[in-house]
């Protein structure tokens, strides 16, 4: 007898989840009895099928919706496997919340407050009047150059004070020196470099006339610096033809000076 009862008891419901806004269906919403051990939920298509108790109550229950209560006893019997459960979706306002920047972490981390209290040994009174501590006396005074230390601490300041400026003089003094170093070594390999390549254009140069082709047409090491091989070789190639002219005309008027008997007046000659 109580199993036939409980059998009455018993409904079966069936249908479809679906939103409020847009009535699409709704996935894997859960669906619980409160009164009793029933529970499922909707598959991917948001469709469910249940026994449940006819006089519990059913909640439908989602992340993001309002909870939908469904009483069975209040609903016809034909209509129970054929329901439409339409969920409202729920808007959670947050608190607001201030973000500030800090220059360090001291000021974002929370000191623990001092705790103070009243009470003091007995014959000690809570107010008491006590003589100020005798300190060195050190004044400030305004000069030409800046604010100068007066007192006891004058001499250890201006030490330290030329200490620091000598210190860092030295530093700047060494860092122009290695930047100087720097490019030294940048010139040296990159004239290297060229000379190299310009013996591989013309070998029948001399050492002078390498010295003074790579005084009048080296690029600057800076350039050279960021130039590929072939760059700097069309540059070499292109430069001795006027090289090699110039080269000819110096010679010619070196012959016709050392043939030639110049007879006259100086002033003429220079003209």
């Amino acid at each position: 007898m109580p199993q036939w009862l409980s059998a009455q008891d018993q409904v079966f419901i069936q249908g479809q989840v679906v939103d409020s806004d847009s009535l699409a269906p709704i996935p894997y919403v859960h669906i619980r009895g409160q009164g009793g051990k029933t529970g499922t939920a909707t598959d991917a298509e948001g469709f469910f099928g249940v026994n449940v108790l006819r006089q519990d109550t059913i909640m439908f229950s989602s992340v993001g919706y309002k909870p939908y209560f469904l009483v069975p006893a209040d609903s016809a019997s034909e209509s129970l496997t054929k329901l439409t459960i339409v969920m409202v979706p729920q808007v959670n306002e947050l608190r607001e919340i201030t973000i500030k920047a800090y220059d360090n972490i001291e000021q974002f981390i929370r000191r623990e407050p001092v705790p103070f209290s009243l009470n003091r040994p007995k014959g000690e009174p809570l107010f008491e009047r006590k003589d100020p501590k005798e300190v060195p006396a050190i004044s400030v005074a305004g000069g030409m150059n800046g604010a100068r230390l007066e007192g006891g601490v004058t001499a250890l300041a201006n030490l330290f004070n030329s200490k620091f400026q000598q210190e860092k003089k030295l530093k700047e003094i060494m860092a122009m020196e290695e930047g100087e170093a720097q490019q030294q070594r940048i010139r040296d390999a990159m004239t290297e470099r060229y000379q190299e390549m310009l013996v591989l254009a013309d070998d029948d140069l001399s050492n002078a006339d390498i010295q003074r082709f790579t005084l009048e047409y080296m690029p600057p090491p800076s350039v050279m610096l960021y130039q590929d091989d072939y760059t700097v070789m069309i540059g070499i190639l292109h430069s001795l033809g006027n090289f090699e002219d110039e080269t000819e005309r110096k010679l010619a008027v070196q012959k016709l000076l050392k043939n030639k008997v110049f007879e006259g007046d100086i002033s003429t000659i220079r003209q």
